[in-house]
């Protein structure tokens, strides 16, 4: 059958992952050169850091998968995270304090949608910079004076419409109220 295969090296960094077709006894497989990616990483705050927390953790969630990577984010603000396979991931941090990611760059990768694209192999050098200061939007949908029920209303950053990544959504219930979360300060349209 066909099995993933994972080199580690302790319990937490990943040296290679090839996928294999197992047709034997005693089959050798040579694993190469490492396929994977190492992220050196810098979180940027705007608002009080402290709000998040001591350790704040960054989050790689493949897109598509519950799997991923994630680190503890250092005092000074860098992580490191070795070993991450290539492919679509969506940075975000595992924090219970309110926060708004307001932008992810990267060199060595591509962003696009807000979605880390991770090379095969090499360096990405990655900045994500969060705002702590959110705010919290209450409403209602009426229509000749009455609340419209089950209406979806979508709130975005003005003038960053293609960052599907920054929209708040929220379906209306059944007197038309709704809420959007974790809005930084800014211009947005409804």
């Amino acid at each position: 059958g066909r099995y993933q295969l994972v080199l580690t090296q302790g319990q937490q960094t990943r040296l290679a992952v090839r996928e294999v077709e197992v047709s034997q006894d005693n089959q050798e497989i040579d694993f190469g050169e490492s396929t994977l990616a190492e992220i050196r990483g810098v979180l940027e705050v705007s608002g009080d850091r402290a709000k998040l927390g001591a350790q704040p953790i960054v989050v790689l969630r493949r897109a598509g998968s519950d799997t991923g990577a994630m680190r503890v984010v250092e005092p000074n603000g860098t992580f490191l995270m070795p070993g991450v396979e290539q492919g679509a991931y969506r940075p975000w941090l595992n924090v219970r304090a309110p926060h708004v990611i307001r932008s992810i760059t990267a060199k060595g990768a591509t962003v696009r949608d807000g979605l880390l694209i991770v090379p095969a192999t090499g360096s990405v050098d990655l900045k994500i910079v969060v705002d702590t200061e959110v705010a919290g939007i209450d409403g209602r949908l009426i229509s000749n004076g009455r609340g419209v029920t089950g209406a979806l209303v979508v709130v975005t950053a003005k003038g960053r419409l293609h960052d599907a990544w920054l929209h708040r959504v929220d379906q209306t219930d059944s007197d038309g109220s709704f809420s959007w979360r974790g809005l930084a300060p800014g211009e947005y349209l409804a």
